[in-house]
């Protein structure tokens, strides 16, 4: 998507723009929220709902991220025991 985006951008309404930036929202980690946010950051201000879209994703990439790290080896441990 990185690479299209100046192709993707023209095909959607302006009013939905700013949701591409939930494209995001299925990473799990603190290194693909830094990326989406590095992305994004210069990029949401042009977007309708942009910065609100942005906020939004970060946050569910980053505790998906904490859950994760807090409750995956658990989660592991009780399948492998399965």
């Amino acid at each position: 998507m990185q690479s299209n985006m100046d192709v993707l951008l023209p095909r959607i309404p302006t009013w939905r723009k700013g949701a591409i930036v939930n494209m995001g929202a299925g990473f799990c980690s603190t290194e693909r929220a830094n990326e989406v946010d590095a992305f994004f950051q210069n990029k949401v201000e042009d977007l309708e709902g942009g910065p609100r879209e942005l906020a939004q994703t970060l946050e569910r990439i980053r505790l998906c991220a904490a859950l994760l790290a807090e409750k995956g080896p658990e989660v592991d441990a009780y399948f492998a025991a399965r």
